[in-house]
């Protein structure tokens, strides 16, 4: 696995559509789909271009977390009452980037070989996907960056 890119990262806010589960039978891509039936919506309210998809509350009893599909919001944008937010708050992070078919190969290896591995713990901080304006779900080599929140636990040397 390639050594990912090590950043920090200011606050924002996303706002989108909410999912709650484990992801078992594709939940994540009906959601996605949804999404993209109101991208006209989603643009009012959007910093840019950009699309992500944010994971937190995991709980490792069930497996199950919370995803939102959405956009980085304008501070000034007005949020509409369907629409549910996730602050992600300022933190370091270790970028991965996959292509949409590697997606799911990427993830296992980032929690079973990179990181316990590395000199790093994952942060109890929301991760998310970045899906830049570029991006075309239609094509399974299309490139999205993961980001995973982390911190250093031993130093350098």
């Amino acid at each position: 696995m390639e050594e990912p890119e090590l950043t920090a990262r200011e606050a924002f806010t996303v706002a989108g559509l909410k999912y709650r589960g484990a992801n078992e039978k594709g939940e994540i891509s009906e959601l996605w789909s949804a999404f993209g039936k109101r991208s006209e919506r989603f643009a009012s309210i959007a910093a840019s271009g950009d699309a992500y998809g944010v994971s937190f509350n995991f709980d490792d009893e069930t497996n199950a977390f919370d995803y939102v599909a959405g956009v980085e919001v304008r501070p000034d944008a007005e949020i509409p009452e369907d629409m549910h937010t996730v602050d992600v708050p300022e933190q370091t992070y270790a970028i991965f980037t996959c292509t949409l078919d590697e997606l799911g190969e990427t993830i296992d290896g980032i929690y079973q070989e990179w990181l316990p591995e590395s000199q790093y713990a994952r942060v109890a901080s929301p991760e998310f996907e970045h899906y830049d304006p570029e991006f075309d779900a239609s094509d399974a080599n299309s490139t999205l960056e993961l980001y995973l929140p982390v911190t250093e636990t031993q130093p350098y040397g």
